[in-house]
């Protein structure tokens, strides 16, 4: 199992604006009815609801969504099964999520999203979050990103993840690529 700090609080900065961030756990203690409302605003955003649109069948993401993730996000650090973390901004505000799919230390699955105002933020997310992962144990992660997705890919290879044409082609989703890193060789901060 994986062993992580119960209490995270990391600071994180965007590489644009240089402003301050911290990557906390996420969960219940969030299931508020104002960071439900800054996930809904999030996850409706085109670059981000294109990861909902299939699951949803087009609808919108809705405030029983985001109270949903909230709750899921608190069984997963509960259950040790999945561990989602958020940026958040310095007046608490959810600016971007990164989580860990799976407690399988071979090779956990990382997936994110980051609000389109906080540009900048989810490449060193995605650092804080490997080192995190590495302390906790896990040997190896990996992310899948839409073929057509490259900023995602971008965010993903400036933290150290390389291409794995292998997995890539042996996954049956066919839209997708795998960007893996090993230990240590993701972590690295934007320039």
């Amino acid at each position: 199992m994986p062993t992580f700090p119960n209490n995270i609080k990391t600071p994180v900065e965007n590489w644009k604006t240089g402003s301050r961030y911290y990557i906390v756990r996420a969960g219940d203690a969030w299931n508020t009815p104002k960071h439900q409302r800054e996930i809904v605003d999030i996850c409706n955003q085109p670059a981000v609801y294109r990861l909902f649109h299939d699951a949803l069948a087009g609808k919108p993401y809705l405030m029983e969504k985001a109270s949903g993730f909230l709750h899921w996000a608190e069984e997963g650090w509960k259950n040790q099964t999945h561990f989602v973390l958020f940026a958040v901004t310095e007046d608490g505000a959810i600016a971007a999520a990164c989580d860990i799919k799976t407690n399988n230390l071979d090779g956990g699955e990382v997936g994110y999203w980051s609000g389109e105002q906080h540009s900048g933020i989810m490449t060193n997310t995605v650092c804080v979050v490997s080192d995190l992962a590495w302390q906790a144990g896990y040997k190896s992660l990996f992310a899948r990103v839409l073929k057509k997705n490259w900023r995602s890919a971008n965010v993903l290879e400036r933290a150290g993840f390389v291409k794995d044409t292998t997995k890539s082609l042996a996954d049956e989703k066919t839209d997708w690529f795998i960007l893996s890193a090993s230990l240590r060789s993701a972590g690295r901060q934007e320039p």
